[in-house]
């Protein structure tokens, strides 16, 4: 009998570090809950959100005066793609203590409509800025004539004739033709009539068999060592090349 009761009350000594244990761990969570989220060097305010671009006061509100973790930039990140379409990604990161860093990444320009007005655009047909009355100098234009939709920036123009256009001008690029030419304009307005113009030559391709036809005409100009300023047009979309001199 004595020798099992020794047992129980050994058992019973046993618990005493493990509460002690317990009681450490709770107070140390409560201690670092108040201090992450009632000192203010642990709460995040307007000078700790980090950006490259402006960031509204709207969404500041959503996460100044918050501490770090409980800031959602999942949130953030969702309201800053959908305030401007001209953004094509977002990346947010938290940093201890109380940090917010937002790098937003920009569409790309890669040519320009051309219009009563003009309007630099992305790959994807976004449009990137506010309109212009004078081109964009360094990006093609392309003319696609009777577009009827409202456009401003964060627009997308959705329309074939201008895709077939981008599909051009990456096609002259491959072949190394923009750089070799002074490409000046793309006309997209009716597409079995496709044109680009070096300076103000109009080349005829229509919208097929690019890789043919601009092999036809590498060979006319090569070939004949035309002055380029005595031809009004090189019509390419038929099996025979015609060739309009300026009268």
């Amino acid at each position: 009998m004595g020798r099992k009761r020794k047992r129980k009350e050994s058992a019973r000594l046993n618990l005493g570090p493990l509460w002690a244990g317990l009681l450490v761990f709770l107070a140390s969570g409560l201690f670092v809950f108040l201090v992450l989220n009632f000192l203010p060097g642990f709460k995040v305010n307007e000078n700790s959100v980090l950006s490259n671009v402006r960031v509204s006061k709207s969404l500041l509100r959503k996460v100044v005066g918050k501490p770090l973790y409980m800031a959602d930039i999942n949130k953030v990140r969702e309201a800053i793609l959908a305030y401007d379409n001209a953004y094509q990604d977002v990346v947010v990161v938290k940093r201890f203590p109380n940090i917010i860093e937002i790098n937003v990444v920009s569409r790309k320009p890669f040519a320009q409509w051309k219009s009563d007005r003009s309007f630099l655009l992305s790959r994807e047909g976004v449009v990137l800025s506010d309109p212009k009355i004078t081109d964009f100098k360094e990006y093609i234009p392309i003319v696609i004539g009777d577009y009827k939709e409202e456009v401003s920036r964060g627009s997308v123009i959705s329309d074939r004739r201008l895709e077939v256009a981008f599909k051009l001008i990456e096609t002259l690029k491959e072949n190394h033709l923009i750089g070799k030419f002074n490409v000046t304009e793309i006309d997209a307005t009716n597409l079995s009539n496709l044109s680009f113009f070096i300076d103000k030559t109009q080349i005829k391709i229509g919208d097929r068999a690019w890789k043919r036809k601009l092999d036809d005409l590498d060979n006319v100009v090569r070939q004949k060592a035309y002055d380029l300023s005595l031809i009004k047009y090189i019509d390419l979309r038929y099996k025979k090349v015609y060739i309009g001199h300026r009268r």
